[in-house]
């Protein structure tokens, strides 16, 4: 969320004393990194849920080989 933020007032600084409409472009660039850390962490989540309600399927391959 921080990143987000400085990203946005990066782009409000330079829009305001370069270039006008590179605030369009911070915006495009926080929503994509917004949407890919979003991404990352669902599938860490969905990975971590699918390994606490499987957690003895790892027990039971090593008594089979043995």
């Amino acid at each position: 969320m921080s990143f987000d933020i400085f990203i946005k007032i990066v782009g409000t600084l330079i829009s305001v004393f370069l270039w006008p409409p590179f605030i369009i472009i911070a915006v495009l660039v926080a929503f994509g990194f917004n949407s890919l850390a979003t991404r990352i962490l669902k599938k860490r989540i969905d990975k971590k849920i699918d390994a606490d309600m499987h957690p003895d399927e790892s027990l039971g391959d090593e008594e089979e080989n043995e």
